[in-house]
């Protein structure tokens, strides 16, 4: 790994504003730093997002502990398992340009079905699928939230961030798991994980100040705006058209 100090600076940036978005709105550190860390450093995805998200999990799990759904998670966790089986043969078969493209897709479609208006109900069966891809895309590319953000957008926040924090730390540890057994997981990779998880852990520290009083009808729109643009840019990089 040898990143420059800009690229180190823009992803201790990204963290930051991962930390703030996951902890105000339930998602956040993937669905930012994937695009981004897929353009600097592609072989680091999804491994470092993972290792990331696992403390910022727990301290929202702990923080919101009385609002989760504990049904729902239930079934979650049932379709995390074959998705995450899924993702990690998704990370057998494609290249390290491939990862990226994939990455930047994710975005992209999890961008476009967020901005839909039908609100769904989370029943057993959708909240199962809602865990299924959510373990393959969490795996594969390290964006497991959008599928559960989906599944849940019509509840209420507090529910929306304790329940979805529970499941993205039984769903880290399982990914973890499997690109462990896979060889994902480096020592280079841990420390680049160490260096953000500081500001990530700032940026959420922010959000849990800010998160009674701040108004979230610019706030998501903005996260889904700058995870469009990165997206994009990770299609573009992966796909050799940047230069």
């Amino acid at each position: 790994m040898n990143l420059t100090a800009t690229e180190i600076g823009l992803l201790i940036v990204v963290a930051l504003a991962g930390g703030l978005a996951q902890g105000t709105i339930g998602i956040g550190v993937g669905i930012l730093m994937s695009p981004v860390l897929a353009i600097i450093e592609p072989t680091a995805v999804p491994t470092v997002i993972i290792l990331l998200a696992m403390p910022l999990t727990v301290l929202m799990s702990v923080r919101e502990r009385a609002h989760i759904d504990m049904r729902g998670f239930s079934f979650m966790l049932l379709g995390r398992v074959p998705g995450t089986v899924a993702g990690i043969l998704l990370l057998a078969v494609l290249s390290g340009n491939a990862i990226t493209v994939m990455s930047g897709t994710v975005i992209l479609v999890a961008v476009g079905l967020s901005t839909k208006h039908t609100v769904p109900h989370p029943t057993a069966g959708l909240t199962f699928a809602g865990g299924a891809a959510s373990g393959m895309m969490g795996t594969a590319a390290g964006v497991g939230g959008p599928p559960l953000a989906l599944v849940y957008q019509g509840q209420d926040p507090a529910v929306v961030r304790s329940t979805l924090a529970l499941s993205y730390l039984a769903g880290t540890v399982l990914s973890l798991a499997g690109l462990a057994l896979a060889g994902e997981v480096t020592l280079w990779k841990a420390r680049l994980a160490v260096l953000l998880v500081g500001p990530m852990l700032v940026g959420f520290a922010i959000s849990t100040a800010l998160i009674a009083r701040l108004h979230l009808r610019w706030f998501r729109p903005a996260v889904l705006a700058f995870a469009a643009v990165a997206g994009a840019a990770a299609v573009v990089r992966g796909l050799g058209l940047g230069g």
